[in-house]
Parts: C-alpha cells; structure tokens; sequence
C-alpha cells in the first residue's frame, strides 16, 4: 500500500491499526470533560475497547437506577449496531 492508502469498512468508516489515537473518542472524552468540569455530568460509567483487544470497565459517582437503565439501554443500542454489521 502507498503512504496515502487506507483501510475501509464495509460501512465507509476508515479503520485505524492499533494504538492509533481516535479523533472522533477524543473528541467525545474532551467535550464530557467540560460538561463534567462544568458541574453538568456527576456521574461517569465507561466501557473502553483497549488497543491490545481487552475491554475494561469503569465508574466514578453516584449509581441510581437511573444508571442501570441508561446501562442497559446502551447494551441495547450496542447490540442492535451489531446486528446491523
């Protein structure tokens, strides 16, 4: 391949190798970092994907069920773009 080739998925997105940054998650985890710098986000629950292949999981403030539902939502959501692929 030449210096300027990429690899795309099947639905258009340009796949990055390993431990290449993300633009778009970086792009996500500064815009939540000043909502929570703002005061507006109290809580934080989050799956990560490393560039190893492991997942982990995290979560920093109050849990309510208000949590566990917007949790099992994202599962939901998770799930329906799997089987779309």
């Amino acid at each position: 391949m030449t210096e300027h080739s990429k690899v795309v998925s099947l639905h258009g997105g340009e796949i990055l190798p390993p431990g290449e940054p993300r633009p778009k998650v970086i792009a996500l985890l500064e815009e939540l970092l000043e909502r929570a710098k703002s005061g507006e986000i109290m809580a934080l629950s989050v799956c990560q994907h490393h560039s190893d292949g492991t997942h982990s999981h995290v979560h920093e403030g109050r849990i309510t069920l208000g949590t566990v539902g917007s949790v099992e939502r994202l599962k939901l959501d998770l799930v329906n773009v799997l089987n779309k692929e």
